[in-house]
């Protein structure tokens, strides 16, 4: 068996493949430094039918190429870059292959800081009520017959149809905390809180469902961010799980971090570097917002700070979201917003992605850390 590595592509790609998936005796493709290539670029060594096959859209998304969040080590400090070295060598080979996640078996994306006696096996498995983590299938099945979870630890904040969002201080809930992130850090390759998680607060979306006469919270995803943030990130952490993405609920994730930024009466924004498919949300939530923010007046000649104001967005993220929109002018030193009604109307008919509603409803988010902290001011 040979692990393999993309050039160029994300780690979540890498996999084993056997010796009868690789060249032996055929002339090697011409390996490309340029990330910004349309055709797909392997290592030499791994078959591929086609390596002249033109990237769609969602290709593009899959095969990690939208990736300009990301700092190369020449431009970050030098302390932090022997530091980014040493965490590459040691992330380099996913140490778990698959996870048991209730009834969905997933396979796992990255190196996660399991202990030891965790590391290097085929497939682990995980309660989807109280994220503990298993070697055996055995012990899990009797772990389900014994846990009383129905839905996460913490405060119920927000609820509407089926959706929930619940509020956990990892101070309180350490243990919960912990094991969620070890679980994410299998789907999330530059993040690092796993087990200093006391700072940080997490807000865990899930399904309600009614099964054998019980309520039940199936978790689908979460954010976490920091109680005080000195910068104003009003997000750490973003993960959707694989079975629940491309159903919007990134979407609804980050939306929601904003409606927290609102009642803090901050500016927020996401602490970077992003990963590829966190742009890829954020960049179509900034969207979302300031072309709702538009359209809906017309008439109103916004500067960026009020729209900054408005949204809660902070303004160099409104800059770079409507730079690549082409709706800004650069002129005397300064960005102004340069959008005509029909930019708006051009730009969503070909974005059909595009939310234009918003997916949460502020009037039902209630009892947060932030409001039991501001009424104790």
């Amino acid at each position: 068996m040979y692990y393999i590595h993309f050039i160029n592509q994300d780690k979540r790609l890498d996999n084993w493949r056997h010796e009868k998936d690789l060249w032996t005796n055929k002339k090697y493709p011409e390996i490309s430094n340029d990330a910004s290539e349309t055709t797909i670029r392997t290592t030499p060594y791994l078959y591929i039918p086609d390596d002249k096959a033109k990237l769609t859209r969602s290709m593009k998304r899959k095969y990690g190429i939208i990736n300009e969040s990301l700092q190369s080590l020449s431009e970050i400090d030098p302390k932090l870059a022997a530091l980014e070295k040493e965490r590459e060598e040691i992330t380099k080979v996913k140490n778990i292959e698959k996870v048991q996640f209730g009834n969905y078996l997933l396979n796992s994306w990255y190196f996660s800081p399991y202990p030891n006696e965790y590391k290097n096996i085929n497939k682990l498995y995980i309660c989807d009520h109280c994220m503990k983590y298993m070697k055996y299938e055995s012990t899990l099945i009797k772990h389900r017959k014994e846990c009383t979870m129905l839905h996460p630890p913490g405060t119920l904040i927000y609820e509407k149809d089926k959706l929930r969002v619940y509020e956990i201080d990892g101070k309180k809930e350490k243990l919960y905390c912990q094991n969620f992130c070890l679980l994410s850090k299998l789907f999330l390759d530059h993040k690092t809180v796993y087990y200093d998680i006391e700072p940080f607060l997490f807000y865990i979306l899930t399904e309600k469902r009614q099964e054998n006469g019980k309520e039940i919270d199936y978790v689908m995803g979460y954010f976490s961010k920091e109680k005080k943030s000195f910068d104003d990130y009003n997000l750490a952490c973003i993960l959707v799980l694989p079975p629940y993405q491309r159903k919007g609920y990134g979407h609804f994730l980050i939306e929601f971090s904003y409606e927290l930024s609102k009642r803090e009466n901050i500016i927020g924004s996401p602490e970077k570097p992003l990963s590829d498919l966190g742009l890829v949300g954020y960049r179509t939530y900034w969207q979302s917002v300031l072309l709702r923010v538009i359209k809906n007046n017309p008439k109103m000649n916004f500067t960026l700070r009020e729209l900054s104001l408005l949204t809660s967005i902070r303004h160099e993220d409104i800059v770079s979201t409507l730079g690549s929109m082409n709706m800004l002018k650069y002129w005397k030193g300064e960005h102004s917003l340069c959008v005509t009604p029909k930019m708006v109307e051009d730009f969503l008919s070909e974005h059909q992605n595009i939310k234009m509603e918003p997916m949460v409803d502020a009037s039902l988010i209630h009892d947060t850390y932030i409001s039991k902290s501001n009424s104790h001011t």
